[in-house]
């Protein structure tokens, strides 16, 4: 889903992708302002929500200063969804211990994982999350701490 197409369904108002998937709404900030702020509203429309409601505009996504980088939040999440099994930490991730939990920043659909590993002679906690940098996703540690002294103070205990 890399080139979504888009149909103008409100000349410089509004927005379709071919695929039914995604809106773009253009809105103007009553902003009191020399030139007035505008925003484009990316949202995403569900096949449900499309059975039921046939004239949804979806729920939110993501809000934009420019039409391109809605379009550029659209082709992200559509890369999302056709790869979601790849946006959450392996069951197998190599680690000395592993506890999986429901990303936050995700919206709660992927995991992420609190690894404990082995870096050499230290023993590292890492928050570890799955990143795309260009296409595929991968592992990315978002925080870690050595608790290597940690655990020989608490051998001595």
């Amino acid at each position: 889903m890399e080139n979504l197409t888009w149909t103008e369904m409100q000349p410089g108002w509004s927005w379709r992708s071919d695929d039914g998937k995604y809106v773009i709404l253009r809105s103007v900030l009553p902003e009191n302002r020399e030139r007035s702020a505008e925003i484009y509203t990316l949202r995403k429309i569900d096949p449900a929500t499309r059975r039921a409601y046939p004239g949804s505009l979806g729920y939110f996504r993501a809000e934009r200063y420019t039409q391109a980088e809605a379009r550029d939040e659209a082709r992200r999440d559509a890369y999302r969804d056709e790869h979601w099994q790849q946006a959450s930490v392996a069951e197998d991730f190599p680690a000395m211990a592993l506890a999986r939990f429901f990303w936050p920043i995700s919206g709660g659909t992927t995991r992420a994982a609190l690894a404990v590993v082995r870096d050499g002679d230290r023993i590292l906690a890492r928050v570890v999350g799955m990143a795309r940098k260009e296409d595929p996703f991968e592992p990315v540690t978002y925080a870690e701490i050595d608790v290597t002294d940690l655990l020989a103070a608490a051998r001595q205990g």
